[in-house]
């Protein structure tokens, strides 16, 4: 009976736990995961496709998704405007774009 009346705040509790150790508030969506057996970006190549875009750098995200998709047809591009916070997670399917306040890329695209 006692478990019963403590319920809703340990269902809160685990809420609050869940968002603060995944940082639900400030996670982009992207593509399930997929690495697997890769632990690093030249594995993700496999060889056979580009895995960083310097020349993207300044590039609006339109022109960027345009190239990347071209040039890695296994990669999701997934926006991340200034002050959006990403995974740690490693995944050789996404490719985040950081984008200043003025929609340009700020940093190199690369897989992971």
């Amino acid at each position: 009976m006692e478990l019963i009346k403590e319920f809703p705040l340990l269902f809160l509790f685990t809420l609050f736990l869940l968002h603060a150790n995944l940082g639900l508030g400030e996670r982009s969506s992207y593509p399930p995961c997929r690495s697997f057996p890769c632990q690093d970006v030249q594995c993700c190549s496999n060889g056979k496709y580009k895995i960083e875009w310097p020349e993207l750098l300044g590039k609006t995200p339109e022109e960027a998704k345009a190239v990347i998709g071209r040039d890695n047809p296994l990669v999701t591009v997934v926006l991340v405007p200034r002050g959006t916070g990403t995974t740690d997670d490693f995944c050789c399917n996404r490719v985040w774009l950081k984008l200043d306040d003025k929609n340009r890329i700020y940093q190199v695209p690369i897989v992971g």
